[in-house]
């Protein structure tokens, strides 16, 4: 069918005539067909339209976010770095993936309005999941503070009380990667360390040699100076210390190198340890 044949109006029939039948008709239908109550529905549906989509695109990019001051909407919070949540009168975290970015752990304390600063820092084996520095203090009236354990997977378990006053800040021990040096100074004498099982006080530097070449572990030196109740450390050039030298610790440094501390001459004591350095 032609279109021509579907217009009730043809040009032809207005050229000219302005007041003519045609003209007429035209007036007729336009004036016939009111169209505003049509076009208002379709404004308001499509302003309405438009505002469900925006408050959709809105919720899609809005992340759980608490003002200072304002109480948390939430007890429970998870990234793929840490999950966190509530658990009575404790917050407990277990840390997921503990090479993860600072600002991943953090996350998930500020979206549930704690004010807490998670660290994590390489340490050699006995030293992971070990609370280093602290800065937090307990809720009043309690004597509960940070706790924090290695998990089987290689994850940490944190435990700390709601409501603890100021802001926190926490250092916790993690596996090191390969070549990291460690941030602890854990005798390297203790379970899971380069020297475990071997003798590390009371013993010349020539009776060490020998170990620390089977293991490959190599050596540093620090000077041991007692001070009064106390004692001070000071680097040493490894061309100073003879095999005559007394070790009274070794301290790892990473996971093929240890520091002896020591001195030239055999003192009455070890200046380290009251008593004497005990076995772990």
């Amino acid at each position: 069918m032609s279109i021509e044949k579907l217009a009730r109006v043809r040009d032809e029939d207005l050229r000219g005539r302005a007041t003519g039948p045609g003209a007429r008709a035209l007036l007729e239908a336009v004036t016939r067909e009111t169209p505003r109550r049509s076009a208002g529905l379709v404004r308001r549906r499509f302003v309405g339209g438009l505002a469900v989509a925006v408050a959709l695109a809105t919720a899609a990019v809005l992340t759980p976010v608490v003002l200072p001051g304002e109480p948390a909407r939430a007890t429970s919070y998870a990234n793929s770095a840490i999950s966190l949540e509530r658990r009575g009168d404790w917050w407990v975290g277990v840390v997921k993936d503990p090479y993860a970015d600072v600002a991943r752990f953090n996350e998930a304390f500020r979206a549930l309005g704690v004010r807490m600063t998670l660290n994590l820092v390489p340490v050699s084996p006995s030293g992971v999941g070990e609370v280093f520095r602290i800065s937090m203090a307990p809720p009043p009236g309690t004597n509960d503070g940070f706790f924090s354990e290695s998990l089987a997977d290689g994850g940490l378990e944190l435990r700390f009380p709601v409501g603890f006053p100021g802001d926190g800040w926490v250092m916790i021990g993690r596996r090191a990667r390969a070549g990291e040096q460690y941030q602890n100074a854990a005798s390297a004498d203790a379970e899971g360390e380069v020297l475990e099982g071997v003798k590390v006080d009371e013993v010349t530097v020539g009776d060490l040699r020998p170990e620390l070449a089977r293991r490959g572990v190599t050596a540093g030196f620090q000077l041991v100076v007692p001070q009064g109740d106390g004692h001070t450390l000071r680097a040493l050039d490894p061309a100073q210390v003879g095999d005559g030298w007394w070790v009274w610790d070794a301290q790892v440094r990473s996971a093929d190198s240890v520091t002896l501390l020591v001195t030239r001459d055999r003192l009455p004591g070890n200046p380290l340890y009251e008593g004497g350095k005990k076995r772990r």
